[in-house]
């Protein structure tokens, strides 16, 4: 009986895929997870909660516009301490100027 051990295949990146960043809007889905540095695995978990935004058009094959992937990138910007201080000082004076 001969037992070969198959070697781990690395996370795909855009040197391993040859994707060069070509301007194309509509990206599949091992370019969609090197777009946004995330395993494919991740990927479909997102997909599969609705939490992404994707084109099914056949019914078959995914498909994510770069632009949308780049947009639900930005939404998830998180306040940092000086944006948290901006708005409670800028409450308190709204609060302490009403009649």
């Amino acid at each position: 009986m001969n037992t070969t051990l198959i070697p781990p295949q690395p996370h795909p990146t855009s040197t391993t895929l040859g994707f060069d960043g070509l301007d194309r809007d509509f990206l599949n889905s091992i370019e969609a997870a090197v777009y946004l540095n995330i395993k494919l695995n991740q990927l479909y978990k997102l997909n599969a909660a609705g939490r992404i935004p994707y084109y099914r058009p056949t019914g078959g094959k995914v498909y994510y516009l770069r632009s949308e992937l780049h947009d639900w990138v930005l939404k998830g910007k998180r306040a940092t301490v000086k944006d948290i201080n901006s708005t409670v000082t800028k409450y308190i004076t709204i609060k302490r100027n009403r009649p």
